[in-house]
Protein backbone atom coordinates (compact mmCIF):
# COMPACT_ATOMS: atom_id res chain seq x y z
CA UNK A 1 0.00 0.00 0.00
CA UNK A 2 1.16 3.12 -1.30
CA UNK A 3 -0.14 6.44 0.74
CA UNK A 4 1.94 8.66 -1.06
CA UNK A 5 4.81 9.37 2.32
CA UNK A 6 8.09 7.91 2.48
CA UNK A 7 8.82 5.75 5.68
CA UNK A 8 11.01 8.34 6.58
CA UNK A 9 8.01 10.58 7.51
CA UNK A 10 6.10 8.07 9.43
CA UNK A 11 8.80 7.23 11.44
CA UNK A 12 9.70 10.75 12.25
CA UNK A 13 5.59 10.61 13.12
CA UNK A 14 5.92 7.74 14.93
CA UNK A 15 8.96 8.99 17.17
CA UNK A 16 7.52 12.45 18.05
CA UNK A 17 4.48 10.85 19.27
CA UNK A 18 6.00 8.48 21.64
CA UNK A 19 8.29 10.93 22.52
CA UNK A 20 5.07 13.56 23.12
CA UNK A 21 3.57 10.66 24.85
CA UNK A 22 6.21 9.50 27.16
CA UNK A 23 6.76 13.30 28.30
CA UNK A 24 3.32 13.73 29.12
CA UNK A 25 3.36 10.48 31.46
CA UNK A 26 6.32 11.45 32.71
CA UNK A 27 4.93 15.09 33.90
CA UNK A 28 1.61 13.35 35.04
CA UNK A 29 3.74 11.62 37.56
CA UNK A 30 5.52 14.24 38.61
CA UNK A 31 2.83 16.04 39.51
CA UNK A 32 1.07 13.17 41.07
CA UNK A 33 4.14 12.47 43.37
CA UNK A 34 4.22 16.33 44.38
CA UNK A 35 0.94 16.75 45.06
CA UNK A 36 -0.14 18.16 48.81
CA UNK A 37 -1.09 15.56 50.99
CA UNK A 38 -1.77 17.71 54.05
CA UNK A 39 -5.19 16.33 55.03
CA UNK A 40 -6.98 20.08 55.14
CA UNK A 41 -5.81 20.28 51.40
CA UNK A 42 -7.40 17.36 50.59
CA UNK A 43 -10.34 18.18 52.19
CA UNK A 44 -10.52 20.95 50.23
CA UNK A 45 -9.96 19.48 46.59
CA UNK A 46 -12.89 16.72 47.73
CA UNK A 47 -15.23 18.94 48.65
CA UNK A 48 -14.42 21.87 45.57
CA UNK A 49 -14.85 18.57 43.18
CA UNK A 50 -17.93 18.19 44.83
CA UNK A 51 -19.75 21.68 44.21
CA UNK A 52 -18.12 21.42 40.57
CA UNK A 53 -20.50 18.54 40.42
CA UNK A 54 -23.44 20.17 41.69
CA UNK A 55 -22.98 23.11 39.58
CA UNK A 56 -23.13 20.91 36.53
CA UNK A 57 -26.25 18.85 37.84
CA UNK A 58 -28.04 21.61 38.46
CA UNK A 59 -27.15 23.41 35.13
CA UNK A 60 -28.31 20.25 33.27
CA UNK A 61 -31.41 20.47 35.26
CA UNK A 62 -32.52 23.74 34.50
CA UNK A 63 -31.44 23.46 30.65
CA UNK A 64 -33.85 19.99 31.21
CA UNK A 65 -36.77 22.06 32.41
CA UNK A 66 -36.28 24.69 30.12
CA UNK A 67 -36.67 22.10 27.40
CA UNK A 68 -39.41 20.69 28.42
CA UNK A 69 -41.13 24.10 28.89
CA UNK A 70 -40.04 25.01 25.12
Amino acid sequence: MDYGVPPAVWLILVSLGALVLGFGLGYGSMMWRTRSRDPKVQDMRERTTEELYEQEAARERRAERRKDAA
